[in-house]
């Protein structure tokens, strides 16, 4: 049945291409209709998702055929069920421009004769079943601009002689099983924009000679298993918007050279072995918005520059041996939603500035040394999703300002000296947290114990400007008769918020304006030997 079926399917192009009939001459020479044949025969041509016009007219109409004179010049049949192997024959396809046969099932190798289509462009295979090694002869398609054989099943190297496509823009080689060098050949592809090699099993250094590529865009080398340092020389893609190293095993340091890649985005080099200090000059990246520094081996401080990085969406440096404390400037990062500094040695307090992140979703700052007691500023971080602070030898009692954080759906405490405040509004707030890891600390003994500060003290109320509700903290170092009042601005009393004996330790009071036009009010704290006042506005 076989080879009935390939006489009577050659005596058809003979016909289609003799006889005038269905004016087939004048639409594609005898050479390009057996090739097509052959594709249809090799991939189940009768079982493709759509065969329009395939052996039934002419071959202009064929789905997915362009013809341009009476040659074939594009081949465009991606995800369309395509099984089986490319035939040999799509190689004597000579005016060839485009070959797109990507998102089907096609298997087998990818036929040598490709090499000789020395008129193809774009040549997009991704996303089959193809296995074997990719064929050198590829390295002779001169007019080849796009070659994507991403997520195939190919094994064997990258072929030096990808480095003589002189044209070639955009390079994928991803998800296919590489193994070997990068080779430094590729530094020759002076036209190249994105060059994507991850999550294959490449092997060896980044070749220096990539820091050439004047044009790229993309530098794609994450998931292999590259070893030695990252080359200075890449500092030198000034077009360079993604640089994307992680998870393999370089060593060395950051080389501060990256620093002078201006329209970078995308910084990742998580999860290698890179060690030393973060450069200083990555806070020069302005338009960076990811910066991937986790689970490495990086010591000394976090840069205050990486404050100025306004841009910024993530900050992710958990899992290395940062120490010293947490940059105030980082406050200044609007734009963060993302802020992970866990499992570091970081010491001294958290800032209050980073209450003034108002896109933070994830603060992560469990299992570090930091100390102190939690800015009530935090509770200004109305979208925050995830508050970590486990593991820190922090103490003295949550701030009532907490109780904003509306959105709030893991809170972490436990492993430090926090204390939860007793009243019935703080518990109907945390009660509603899905994931709640707490100390259990809730006895009044034991959060003053904690927290008896050394001087009296009046703070800023929080949040400022307001509306409706704003918390007024001061300190007290001894027992002493309180009276805290709000007046308006022609200094008439509004409201009275304490008045009689309190014990030594940090007190919070949360004023409550629903009734109360906007503008100007002052707060006014006096006990028998200290008096102080503040200023605060109501806006609605």
């Amino acid at each position: 049945m076989t080879i009935m079926r390939l006489l009577i399917t050659l005596l058809w192009v003979i016909l289609l291409v003799s006889i005038g009939g269905l004016k087939v001459r004048a639409q594609v020479s005898q050479q390009d209709s057996l090739a097509l044949v052959a594709l249809y025969n090799a991939t189940d041509g009768a079982n493709w998702s759509d065969n329009t016009n395939w052996l039934t007219g002419p071959v202009s109409q064929w789905k997915g055929v362009t013809v341009t004179g009476d040659r074939v010049v594009t081949l465009r049949l991606s995800g369309n069920q395509l099984t089986g192997p490319i035939p040999v024959e799509l190689g004597t396809l000579a005016n060839l421009t485009h070959l797109d046969l990507f998102c089907n099932q096609l298997t087998g190798s990818i036929p040598v004769e490709l090499g000789t289509l020395t008129n193809l462009e774009a040549l997009d295979l991704y996303d089959n079943r193809l296995t074997g090694s990719i064929p050198v002869e590829l390295g002779n398609l001169a007019s080849l601009t796009e070659l994507f054989l991403s997520m195939n099943q190919l094994t064997g190297s990258i072929p030096p002689e990808l480095g003589n496509l002189a044209n070639l823009t955009h390079l994928y080689l991803d998800r296919i099983g590489l193994t070997g060098l990068i080779p430094p050949e590729l530094g020759n592809l002076a036209n190249l924009t994105h060059l994507y090699l991850d999550r294959n099993e490449l092997t060896g250094a980044i070749p220096p000679e990539l820091g050439t590529l004047a044009n790229l865009e993309a530098l794609i080398l994450h998931g292999n298993q590259l070893t030695g340092s990252i080359p200075p020389e890449l500092g030198n893609l000034a077009n360079l918007r993604g640089l994307i190293l992680h998870g393999n095993q370089l060593t060395g340091s950051i080389p501060p050279e990256l620093g002078t890649l201006a329209k970078l985005t995308h910084l990742y080099l998580d999860r290698n072995e890179l060690t030393g200090a973060i450069p200083p000059e990555l806070g020069t990246l302005a338009n960076l918005t990811r910066l991937l520094l986790r689970s490495n081996q990086l010591t000394g401080s976090i840069p205050p520059e990486l404050g100025t990085l306004a841009n910024l969406e993530a900050l992710i440096l958990h899992g290395n041996q940062l120490t010293g404390s947490i940059p105030p400037e980082l406050g200044t990062l609007a734009n963060l939603g993302n802020l992970r500094l866990y499992d570091n040695h970081l010491t001294g307090s958290i800032p209050p500035e980073l209450g003034t992140l108002t896109n933070l979703l994830y603060l992560v700052l469990d299992r570090n040394e930091l100390t102190g007691s939690i800015p009530p500023e935090l509770g200004t971080l109305a979208n925050l999703r995830d508050l970590l602070l486990s593991d820190n030898p922090l103490s003295g009692r949550l701030p009532q300002s907490l109780t904003g954080l509306s959105m709030l759906r893991n809170f972490w405490f436990n492993n430090t000296n926090l204390c939860e405040p007793l009243n019935d509004a703080f518990q109907a707030w945390i009660q509603g947290i899905s994931d709640v890891r707490s100390t259990g600390c809730t006895s009044v003994a034991t959060e003053e114990a904690a927290e008896i500060p050394s001087e009296f003290a009046l703070n800023q109320n929080y949040p400022n400007p307001f509306n409706p509700q704003t918390t007024i903290q001061y300190a007290l170092p001894e027992a002493a008769w309180v009276r805290l009042a709000v007046y308006d601005a022609l200094g008439r009393r509004v409201r009275v918020l304490v008045d009689g004996m309190q014990a030594p330790a940090w007190h919070e009071v949360v004023f409550e304006a629903s009734n109360l036009p906007s503008g100007v009010y002052f707060y006014r704290l006096e006990t028998g030997s200290f008096e102080a006042s503040g200023q605060m506005l109501l806006v609605r």
